[in-house]
């Protein structure tokens, strides 16, 4: 995942593949700049690529919703792609949770269509239209309302199936995952409680527990 945030905030973003630096780590960089890797195209969820299934992974349509079954997530889900989380719990930093919030279509988010311009490989730029997934605007005006993010539930859901690898990486806790296993159990749950992915109401603070480490959260960052 070599995702570009920063493109949010610029009044007249120039999506640059080739040169844009991945805002997910400096594991997905170190990937995203191999001189045999290969990446896809998109308004901010990006992948970079190395091996045999690179270019299936990342030649897909920049058009189509980052989360749609024929994009990158929608590949990696036919591969039976393993997601590994080094470091990092579920909550807000598994963006395969938000993958399973589009399959299950739940109704706080929606598909935003967005104009965009793309530096090609020879300098040229041309323009797009990309489909974006962003949360709906709330009464409060806050990113999921009176509800938190909560990816951990589903997350301490996989690890109580034993459906999750989890170990110590130096000081690190890595989870690792199969994306199927995420998406089907996901599934399951939004058919009787499509808040799977949040807190309760008005608990917006109070999400999921999980049994192995600590979280520390960093203080607010406002740049």
């Amino acid at each position: 995942p070599t995702f570009t945030f920063f493109h949010e905030i610029e009044e007249d973003p120039i999506i640059d593949p080739f040169n844009d630096p991945s805002n997910t780590g400096i594991i997905t960089e170190t990937v995203r700049k191999h001189p045999n890797a290969f990446r896809s195209t998109a308004f901010r969820h990006s992948f970079a690529a190395i091996g045999r299934r690179a270019r299936v992974i990342t030649e897909v349509d920049p058009a189509l919703s980052p989360f749609d079954l024929r994009s990158s997530f929608g590949v990696m889900l036919a591969l039976n792609t393993q997601v590994l989380l080094l470091g990092m719990a579920y909550n807000t930093s598994s963006t395969s949770h938000h993958f399973a919030e589009w399959v299950c279509d739940v109704p706080y988010r929606h598909e935003i269509a967005r104009e965009i311009k793309v530096r090609l490989k020879d300098g040229s730029i041309v323009e797009k239209t990309m489909m974006d997934y962003q949360p709906k605007p709330s009464e409060d005006g806050l990113y999921y309302g009176s509800r938190g993010c909560d990816f951990n539930r589903l997350g301490k859901m996989i690890e109580d199936r034993n459906l999750a690898g989890v170990t110590a990486i130096g000081n690190a806790v890595a989870r690792r995952f199969a994306m199927r296993d995420l998406i089907d159990l996901a599934q399951t749950e939004a058919k009787t409680d499509y808040n799977i992915f949040r807190t309760a109401e008005g608990k917006s603070d109070c999400t999921t527990q999980l049994d192995y480490g600590i979280t520390v959260s960093s203080p607010l960052i406002t740049d």
